[in-house]
């Protein structure tokens, strides 16, 4: 269920604003008699009986009014809106291209971070699949040259056959021998045949496959320098770009600095004004005690020009200096 508009948080804003005086109807003719009547005589109530003594405090306020700041105007109805002049207009859009200059600044340092971040990691993956190449070329050779397994004695059919019985059969076991002789040269001339065939195939895809690698190394070579080259050209008008814009900022820096050194120099055009821009400061903000550098912040004048007022000011009384 949606609240009603008096229990809302924004009406509750309105109705404070409204009883601390923040809106207040406009001055009619009534109002302007009783404001002269409190003037004349000092007091609202003056005309009742054993009222007419009032405090010299209420009549000071309206033939010796409080001291306004330098440069405050009273004027009735809304402040007219203030025209920029061609130097704030200039000065403005210089800080407006100092602040574009500081986002390509920061845009071309990322694209030349994430750029060089590329680079090393295509880096560590060809290193690291040299390394696993390395890791199974080495594997290989170390099955390679592990020893095989060779049994001892005579072993027909998974039995042990004895000398006794090799002697009875020595005869028929030499025919036998002679016929797995001629078997087996035949098997080892085929096999060796084999092998030959095989070790020349194997020779040939090793060339190819080098052929083919060392093509592919050049590929890569040409266009890991291409990609350098290309890099490099990138880093560089980045840096073009980056400099152009660092140039920029200190040059708009330098224009707002003589910009308000003029400005400073307009506010006060003598040492009487700066004298009473800073007694305004130091009653205004009693008891914090100031120091020059605050007070050039504050005031934006010269720090120079300041020290002359200040030190003129101590000697005539007019301020005191305190321990550092």
């Amino acid at each position: 269920m949606r609240e009603p508009f008096y229990r809302t948080t924004y009406s509750r804003h309105l109705y404070s604003l409204v009883i601390n005086g923040f809106y207040e109807r406009d001055l009619d003719a009534d109002d302007h008699e009783f404001l002269e009547y409190v003037r004349q005589r000092g007091s609202a109530n003056g005309s009742l009986p054993s009222s007419g003594v009032v405090l010299l405090e209420e009549l000071e306020f309206w033939h010796l009014p409080y001291a306004t700041a330098p440069r405050i105007e009273r004027r009735v109805g809304k402040k007219p809106r203030t025209l920029e002049t061609a130097e704030q207009r200039a000065m403005r859009a210089a800080r407006s291209s100092v602040w574009h200059a500081r986002r390509v600044i920061r845009a071309n340092e990322k694209a030349i971070a994430a750029a060089e971040l590329e680079r090393e990691r295509r880096e560590w993956e060809k290193a690291n699949e040299n390394r696993k190449a390395r890791e199974l070329l080495s594997d290989a050779e170390w099955d390679a040259a592990a020893p095989r397994k060779a049994s001892f004695g005579k072993t027909v059919g998974r039995h042990h056959v004895p000398q006794w019985k090799l002697d009875e059969a020595k005869e028929e076991q030499a025919k036998a021998e002679r016929r797995i002789r001629r078997r087996q040269k035949r098997e080892a001339e085929e096999t060796r045949l084999i092998e030959e065939a095989e070790r020349l195939r194997a020779w040939a895809e090793e060339q190819a496959q080098e052929r083919r690698r060392r093509e592919i190394e050049i590929i890569e070579a040409a266009q890991q320098r291409e990609a350098t080259y290309l890099q490099e050209q990138e880093r560089k008008r980045r840096q073009a770009i980056i400099d152009e814009a660092r140039a920029t900022v200190q040059r708009v820096n330098q224009q707002e600095r003589e910009w308000q050194q003029q400005v400073a120099a307009s506010l006060y055009r003598n040492n009487a004004d700066l004298k009473q821009a800073v007694l305004t400061l130091t009653k205004n903000s009693h008891p914090y005690v100031w120091t020059v550098d605050e007070m050039v912040r504050s005031l934006g004048c010269s720090p120079v020009k300041l020290n002359i007022c200040l030190d003129e000011m101590v000697r005539d009384g007019q301020l005191g200096k305190t321990a550092a």
